[in-house]
């Protein structure tokens, strides 16, 4: 019994060695107790004039929420939230994260940028009302990266939740794969195991 552990763990250590296995590299993704000014993990910049900058319940009228608080980007200048992560110099990350729009607006009155370090990465400017939509971006990282957010729209909400940035780019195909070769080793083994015993 004690050999068929070892391979289980044997397991576990290459999949996290493949960064098949992700840690999330973000602090409270989620946006867990936190105010307008105040945000455990993030960096908080509302703007010097024109601020409309609230964190709870996503301002986007019927649009499904995935957690209980957004931060909502209204006003007219950008409003900022921002976060400085544990990232190694030439990896890959993933950055997720969802967004919603409650209203349409003209090009003047909304914009919403995420930026990678002093790069625009991602720039969603005025456009027609949408829920809640997964965004994926892939990135290298120079190492402790800053990753921020900032928007504003006169008259409306842009809702951000639920951010999540991880080491490395699974493809599910490739995952699958890997898995099943891996579950087949694991089986030969287990099968080899039992008939010497």
């Amino acid at each position: 019994m004690k050999r068929i552990g070892m391979i289980e763990l044997l397991i576990v250590v290459l999949l996290l060695g493949s960064g098949l296995l992700f840690a999330d590299n973000i602090k409270n993704g989620t946006l867990t107790n936190c105010t307008f000014d105040n945000c455990p993990g993030w960096n908080i910049n509302n703007a010097p004039d024109g601020s409309n900058f609230t964190i709870g319940s996503p301002q986007t009228g019927g649009a499904t929420s995935l957690t209980p608080l957004a931060a909502n980007f209204g006003g007219t200048f950008y409003d900022e939230i921002a976060q400085t992560l544990t990232t190694q110099a030439g990896q890959v990350y993933t950055i997720t994260f969802y967004l919603a729009n409650s209203t349409q607006a003209s090009p003047v009155d909304a914009d919403f940028n995420v930026w990678w370090g002093r790069t625009i990465v991602l720039d969603i400017p005025a456009s027609s009302a949408f829920g809640f939509t997964k965004y994926s971006i892939y990135l290298n990282a120079d190492g402790n990266d800053v990753l921020s957010f900032d928007g504003y729209q006169s008259g409306g909400w842009y809702s951000l939740e639920d951010v999540s940035v991880t080491r490395g780019t699974p493809e599910p195909g490739t995952m699958l794969l890997f898995g099943s070769g891996l579950l087949g080793l694991a089986g030969a083994v287990r099968r080899k195991l039992g008939m010497s015993a």
